[in-house]
């Protein structure tokens, strides 16, 4: 058993038992007791990405962040709390670039805090910069109601124009 296959604690928010959860587990975690959908939010480094990211079922959030960065510690409980409510449909992932740098020059993102969308290894958005509880939120259930659309999704502000869209 690796580092990374070492069950966290996770409260239920229905029943309040506490249980382990893997950081890889084939499906979402769901609570022992009650079976509600638990949230899963878990960190990663270079050497267990893929096992955490590439590898789930489920869609995966990933959020780059470095604790000296303020905007990102804005963003952090919004994160936590958005895991929360999607529990059972999203795993979220930090990754914290200065201890992993490898992930980020993998993924192309060069500036904090970032959010990466991907569904089985693929990667159907990038939002980069921080934002309000509501437009991350909205962001997050946007993509995962598209996720499973082919095409790649961007987030409305950092999207390029397309041949409808009007030229100034």
């Amino acid at each position: 058993m690796t580092s990374h296959d070492l069950p966290a604690s996770v409260t239920c928010e229905r029943c309040g038992r506490t249980n382990r959860v893997r950081a890889t587990a084939e499906s979402a975690p769901r609570c022992g007791h009650c079976n509600s959908a638990l949230p899963w939010v878990v960190d990663t480094d270079n050497d267990t990405y893929t096992d955490i990211v590439e590898r789930s079922q489920v869609p995966v959030l990933i959020y780059m962040c470095a604790p000296w960065c303020p905007p990102c510690r804005h963003m952090t409980p919004i994160l936590e709390q958005v895991a929360k409510d999607l529990a059972g449909w999203v795993k979220l992932v930090e990754v914290e670039v200065d201890e992993a740098p490898e992930i980020p020059e993998r993924l192309a993102i060069r500036s904090v805090p970032a959010l990466i969308f991907m569904k089985r290894g693929k990667a159907l958005a990038t939002h980069v910069g921080a934002a309000p509880a509501l437009i991350v939120r909205a962001w997050v259930e946007e993509t995962l109601a598209k996720a499973s659309s082919p095409a790649p999704v961007t987030h409305a502000y950092f999207r390029e124009a397309g041949p409808h869209d009007r030229h100034i």
